[in-house]
């Protein structure tokens, strides 16, 4: 992968993206599962391409969205899941 410039974010590969958004879930942390995903489709890269990993993604959105605080941080996540299969 390559440093992008002036952002300071890793550019990796499909498969790479997959390991990182599995190990983010797994540690209990959607956000960081869920930036991994949004950095890659803002650049223009495809999604998971592996649909166990969307919808592991999807469900730790959920979970997060059920977990929440406050009403609106659980309407955002639930929106983050949405939007994965937009």
């Amino acid at each position: 992968g390559q440093r992008a410039e002036g952002g300071g974010s890793l550019e990796v590969d499909a498969l790479t993206r997959n390991s990182l958004i599995r190990h983010y879930l797994r540690a209990g942390r959607p956000e960081g599962a869920f930036r991994v995903f949004s950095e890659a489709r803002r650049r223009g890269q495809t999604p998971p391409a592996n649909l166990k990993v969307l919808a592991a993604l999807a469900e730790g959105c959920s979970a997060a969205s059920e977990g929440a605080e406050t009403e609106e941080e659980g309407r955002r996540w639930m929106g983050r899941a949405l939007e994965l299969y937009a």
